[in-house]
């Protein structure tokens, strides 16, 4: 018997049930999260799984493969502020809570470089690393910082906290 007809064939144990391929456990569909393709519209692998594997994957990729003690180690070598504009993060989350300082990476060789805040870090992630870009960005700010009148304009868009 072909391979993937054994696989399919392990998968769908009596009625309405599955068994997971990460613990092996033989669940009810429900205990499945829903997917538009595959076998009955549900994942391969049980909700307890997945969650177990989301967490992991999202602490790897939040630390960029790095411990969590090497990454206080650079914040405290930092002193906990951005290595850009020398501010400690001001970005508060959807639930209330202050960020912690993004890991910088070089995107060519991933290369960790330094904690940034999170508005430097969209700047050179939207600069896409290129230093060009960013010069041009930084000249055409100082031409045009030249040219301010004596009487600041109030732009209607314009955010109290901003002025």
């Amino acid at each position: 018997m072909p391979n993937h007809v054994r696989k399919f064939k392990a998968e769908l144990v009596g009625f309405r049930r599955r068994q997971c391929w990460k613990c092996g456990k033989i669940k009810r569909i429900e205990h499945f999260y829903k997917q538009k393709c595959g076998l009955l519209g549900r994942r391969r692998t049980c909700k307890d799984c997945h969650i177990i594997w989301r967490r992991r994957h999202d602490l790897e990729k939040k630390f960029c493969g790095i411990s969590i003690e090497s990454y206080n180690a650079m914040v405290e070598n930092q002193k906990g502020l951005c290595a850009i504009c020398r501010q400690p993060e001001r970005y508060v989350n959807v639930r209330g809570r202050l960020r912690i300082l993004c890991i910088d990476h070089d995107h060519m060789t991933g290369m960790i470089r330094e904690l940034l805040c999170n508005r430097c870090n969209r700047i050179i992630g939207y600069a896409k690393d290129n230093v060009e870009i960013l010069e041009a960005a930084a000249a055409y700010i100082k031409r045009h910082r030249l040219e301010i009148p004596d009487k600041v304009i109030e732009m209607p868009f314009q955010k109290e906290e901003d002025r």
